[in-house]
């Protein structure tokens, strides 16, 4: 199937689908497509579906500022989950998009700085250690650092309204529900941005 072909195809398919389901579906067609050019394309689409827009290279700079960390203490929160980061490549992960020594944050990447992220903030849990996810959503990213926090919902909604941003417990409740609940709502760049925001505000 040629590129092109396919990429209309999975759009004209998908159009004014917003579900996990779409994005499955847009994930196992990208097995049809079977080029590298696909693989960018299904991958930004699928997370597209999936309400998940924000870059990790972004997200990983503003937690680190609203937590003023180290790049030793980044890189050892990442070791935390069992990955290791260099030096250099955490550095070209702050690097601007168009130095062509910047390095795009893997999601199985970025999950290990979150799950690190909770353990350092928490302690180790008992039993088994957190599996890093292959793929995020916003609404996954914002949950892994609620339970870093340990941040009731109560408190969630005041650090959202700090950033002048203003959810109810049901509307905030639908972001963290497994994907399959019927009440469960993907989480916006708005919503993220918002409570990194508000989490910054809150630091100071």
């Amino acid at each position: 199937m040629p590129v092109n072909l396919g990429f209309n195809a999975i759009d004209s398919h998908l159009l004014n689908q917003n579900t996990p389901r779409a994005a499955e579906s847009v994930i196992i067609a990208g097995y049809f497509l079977n080029t590298f050019q696909a693989a960018i394309y299904i991958t930004a689409k699928a997370k597209q579906l999936l309400g998940s827009y924000m870059i990790n290279n972004d997200i990983l700079r503003r937690i680190r500022t609203i937590f003023d960390l180290t790049d030793e203490k980044i890189i050892s929160t990442f070791a935390l989950s069992q990955c290791e980061i260099s030096t250099d490549q955490l550095a070209n992960f702050f690097k601007e998009k168009d130095d062509s020594a910047y390095q795009a944050i893997e999601d199985v990447q970025f999950s290990s700085f979150l799950n690190g992220l909770i353990t350092a903030k928490r302690g180790p849990s008992e039993g088994p250690a957190r599996e890093n996810e292959q793929e995020l959503t916003n609404n996954m990213i914002f949950n892994k650092v609620k339970i870093a926090l340990s941040l009731k919902a109560e408190e969630v909604i005041s650090i959202l309204e700090l950033a002048e941003l203003s959810l109810d417990k049901h509307e905030l409740s639908a972001l963290f529900r497994n994907v399959s609940n019927k009440h469960y709502k993907n989480c916006s760049d708005e919503v993220l941005s918002a409570f990194l925001k508000g989490l910054k505000i809150k630091s100071q």
